[in-house]
């Protein structure tokens, strides 16, 4: 509350989201990330995290604001190995059309971004027209980045039924992109099909049909 206020930022708080009113549209912003974040750090430290998680989300979409990543964007090839998938609710990225996003499990959107050392960089449709490649091909570069950098463990729990978990420590954000990736995790899709939970971005719950 104080951060917005302090940039004069209309906003209005809902469960586990803030809505804020910007001059390119309302943006929707969840807080379980940030949640997280701060989680993982010592209290003295929570504003400046804060600032940081805003000033970055309420950049998205904003014409001449420099982010990070930028200079990785200017050479294309080299950002296409930094291209990752990453899904989150859809509620949190509701109002921010401008994000290159599609929705491949209900209620879940599967987002575009740039895997930076210290930051994660959603990326826009106007950011996926500097590559050559078409943005459904953009997509499956991400994916197959994400196979090949991101492995998650592999756990099973065997009671009246089998659930097979595909999960990860708390520094990665992809383990739920395999949600995506069954098919390549053997024993995970059934003769028909499976039922598949993804409750946090650290995990993939999955029973084989």
């Amino acid at each position: 509350r104080e951060r917005l206020e302090r940039s004069g930022e209309r906003f209005t708080f809902g469960d586990g989201f803030v809505d804020v009113e910007r001059e390119i549209g309302r943006a929707t912003l969840g807080l379980g990330n940030l949640l997280q974040i701060c989680h993982r750090a010592p209290v003295d430290d929570w504003p400046a995290l804060i600032d940081e998680h805003f000033t970055a989300l309420l950049r998205i979409g904003t014409p001449g604001s420099t982010m990070p990543g930028d200079e990785l964007l200017a050479e294309p090839l080299r950002a296409r190995r930094k291209l990752r998938l990453r899904l989150l609710p859809a509620s949190q990225i509701a109002g921010m059309a401008q994000v290159a996003s599609r929705e491949d499990l209900p209620g879940v959107i599967t987002t575009l971004v740039l895997d930076l050392r210290n930051d994660i960089r959603a990326l826009t449709w106007d950011d996926c027209r500097r590559f050559a490649d078409p943005p459904a091909r953009l997509f499956e570069i991400a994916l197959d980045n994400v196979r090949l950098q991101h492995p998650p463990q592999h756990l099973r729990v065997d009671e009246n039924a089998v659930l097979r978990f595909l999960c990860s420590d708390s520094g990665d954000y992809y383990a739920a992109t395999h949600a995506l990736l069954l098919a390549r995790h053997p024993g995970h899709v059934g003769r028909f099909g499976a039922i598949v939970g993804v409750p946090s971005r650290h995990m993939v719950a999955v029973h084989a049909i």
